[in-house]
Formats: structure tokens, sequence, C-alpha cells
């Protein structure tokens, strides 16, 4: 068990405040990208909604569980001094099952827009839903090893420090074989025409974009959750993880108004959402 260390108690409230304050502005682009969506595209299929619908009361829930823990950190706790911080509070235990539950429903978005853009290629799919369940089930373990401690001091013992490193290595490579397929499989459909190859690589620089962002903060995270083991400075890049897979979603579905202006409707693209989505003429 690591002994109370006030100073590493503000470097760990430190990184875990600036994540929160990033993750805010996130969750302000969510809220813009959820009211175009539903601007923009109403006539989707209800399962499409739905999911836009959850990932934005989910995104909310996550800002919630936030700010209020932050509240009692940082108002109620100058009163009580430092023993609140003597036992894990349940909203952070809360927000690391809604943050795991986003990323794999994101991930399983992609892993069906993988699906059809390679023709059912069932290897890549098979990779990307094993390693996002993966990074599900060591997500709940990690949770479940939360509450049973109870204590931040014992959280990282080897349980912890085990599944906090299976959820993250997982959900890179989960990340990472999206990215790849979906760049690889997007570049294989240019055909030589120009109208076309510009549409095709609009979409080859959004999976690009959004690929490397989420394995560039994972990879922080992890960098973190090594160097300091033990501790809780890796919850920075944390927060904003999840807030990441919303937005990567939301500006794939929203792409399409602006793909469907660059093909000036004369070439047809289908951009899938969910089965029975509309096609992007």
């Amino acid at each position: 068990m690591s002994k109370f260390n006030p100073n590493l108690v503000e470097v760990e409230l430190a990184s875990g405040f600036i994540g929160f304050i990033i993750s805010l502005w996130l969750y302000g682009a969510t809220v813009s990208q959820s009211i175009f969506y539903f601007r923009s595209f109403p006539g989707d299929n209800r399962a499409t909604k739905y999911l836009v619908s959850f990932l934005f009361f989910a995104d909310t829930l996550h800002v919630y569980l936030l700010s209020h823990m932050f509240w009692n950190f940082l108002v109620y706790g100058r009163s009580v001094g430092f023993i609140i911080l003597l036992r894990l509070p349940w909203q952070l235990t809360t927000s690391f099952i809604v943050g795991w539950v986003v990323t794999t429903v994101v991930q399983c978005f992609f892993a069906l827009r993988v699906w059809k853009v390679s023709n059912k290629n069932w290897i890549a799919v098979s990779v990307i839903g094993i390693s996002s369940m993966a990074q599900l089930s060591a997500g709940m373990i990690f949770s479940a090893h939360l509450i049973k401690v109870g204590d931040p001091f014992s959280a990282f013992d080897h349980v912890g420090n085990l599944c906090g490193r299976t959820e993250l290595v997982c959900s890179m490579v989960c990340d990472l074989v999206i990215s790849v397929s979906l760049v690889y499989y997007f570049s294989v459909f240019r055909i030589g025409l120009e109208r076309s190859n510009h549409l095709l690589r609009n979409l080859i620089i959004l999976s690009l974009n959004m690929g490397g962002l989420l394995c560039l903060v994972t990879v922080i995270t992890l960098i973190l959750f090594e160097v300091e083991a033990g501790t809780f400075i890796s919850l920075g890049p944390h927060f904003i993880l999840s807030k990441l897979y919303v937005n990567s979603l939301l500006a794939t579905l929203n792409s399409r108004k602006h793909l469907r202006a660059l093909a000036n409707r004369t070439i047809e693209i289908s951009l899938p959402t969910i089965p029975d989505s509309i096609d992007v003429p």
C-alpha cells in the first residue's frame, strides 16, 4: 500500500483537473455536433438517432460525474481537508464505467463501418471486436476492483495494474486496426476519376485524423500509467478519451453533408452508419 503523500495528491488532482477542463471544451463540441446531426439528417433511421442520443446523454452523464467529483475535491474538500482523499470517490469509478461503455459502443460502430467498406472482411472485424470486448472486460474488472478496495492507495496492486494496462493496450490496438483498415480500403477504392478520388482523399484524411488522435491520446495515457505506476496521474488524458470517441463518431456522421456537396450529386458513395441507413448520393 502506498503512503499518503500530499504533494503527489496535488499533482494527481492537477492532472485530472486539466483533463476535466479540456473535456468540458470537447463536451461543447459534442453538443454542437449533436444539434447539427439532428438538424441535418432528420431522415436517418431510428437506430442511428438512438445511437447519437445515447452517446449524447452518456457524455452528459460523464461530465456531470466529473463536475460533481471536482466540486467535492476543490470546494467541499477545502473545509474537511485531506480526509476526503482517503476514499475513492464513487463519481470517479462510475465515470470510468461510462467512459468504457462509450468507447466500446463507438468502436463497434466503426467495426460495422469496416465490415461494410471491406466487403465483409471478417478477419479485420474479428480483431476489432475481440480487442474492443477485451478492453471493456478489463475496464469493468478494474472498476469492480476499485469498488472492492475503496482505497486509492491500494487501487494499483497487481490486479489493478494488469487490468488498467490491458484496457489501454487493447483499446489502442482496436483503434489502430480500425484506422489502418479504413485508410487501406478507401485507398483501394480510388479508380482514377478525379472527383471520386477527391472524395476518397477526404475520407482517408478523416480516418487518419480521428484514428491518429485517438491512438496518440491512448499512448500518452499508457505512458503516464507506466511511468507513474501506482498513481492517478494518467487521469487527465483518460478523461479526454471518451469525449474524443463521441466526437469522432459524430464527425463521421456529420461529414456526409460535406461529402454530398463535394460529390455534387453525381457520384454515389455509401458511408455506413447503421444497417438500412441512408446512402450518400
